[in-house]
């Protein structure tokens, strides 16, 4: 069986994301407040990571239907970061994963630091012509950046490398691991601001009735994700090709 992984980009530009483990390791773009759908094989694992002129940035990592049959997801910024971005299982707000305003809470506390703080991250923080932060380094790479980070972020999101190897990692780092609710849709948020998600991904592109298609629908897929029947999605469509779905296509559910 599969899934949904749903990709929204909330923000005012295109978005590329590197893929792993889906969509045949191929990068998407996802269109300014657009959302592109993924499919996700029960028991597949991969991640999401945000790319930032070409430099992989916050990344969510996804496990479908793993152990006792939950989903296991979390966000992390061990590769850095120049966006936001939240992970939650779709129509379950209290699996929500990552700092919604990881950016904006990061720079607060570059603006609030020491003189002696700025100049230890200086070669890892990169700012604008502002003195805005817009893009971390690793944070593997740059230990100093660990406890700078975690002063608004732990526990939030992933920011060492937790359980690995035999280190024991830290709590909040690991306790970012723990199950969902099963096995469901994933809703991936990215966006320049607040990355908290607008309610449920289907809701955006149907009015109850029709749907617009979107990147990588197919009919099984709308079928699971509004619990209709694919004849039921024929009958009402005649002369669609469901191999041949275009993207802005609309179609009608019921």
């Amino acid at each position: 069986m599969s899934h949904t992984i749903f990709v929204h980009n909330k923000s005012g530009h295109n978005q590329e994301f590197e893929v792993h483990g889906w969509n045949s390791d191929k990068n998407i773009t996802v269109p300014a407040n657009s959302t592109t759908t993924l499919t996700a094989d029960d028991g597949s694992s991969g991640a999401i990571i945000a790319l930032h002129d070409g430099r992989e940035g916050e990344q969510a990592e996804i496990t479908k239907n793993g152990f006792g049959g939950n989903d296991f997801f979390d966000i992390s910024n061990i590769v850095g970061a120049g966006g936001n971005i939240t992970a939650q299982q779709v129509g379950d707000p209290s699996t929500l994963k990552g700092d919604p305003r990881f950016m904006q809470d990061l720079n607060e506390a570059w603006h609030n630091a020491t003189q002696a703080e700025k100049d230890g991250l200086a070669s890892c923080v990169h700012l604008d012509s502002s003195g805005n932060v817009v893009r971390i380094d690793p944070i593997k790479f740059n230990p100093l950046l660990d406890p700078f980070i975690r002063k608004f972020a732990d526990g939030q999101t992933y920011i060492g490398v937790g359980a690995w190897r035999g280190s024991p990692g830290v709590a909040s780092d690991n306790n970012q691991s723990m199950a969902g609710h099963g096995d469901k849709d994933i809703l991936v948020t990215y966006n320049d601001d607040d990355a908290t998600p607008d309610g449920n991904p289907g809701d955006r592109n149907s009015s109850g009735n029709s749907y617009t298609i979107q990147p990588g629908d197919t009919f099984y897929g709308i079928r699971l994700r509004f619990g209709i029947s694919v004849d039921d999605i024929v009958a009402k469509n005649p002369g669609v090709n469901p191999n041949e779905l275009q993207v802005g296509q609309v179609i009608h559910l019921r």
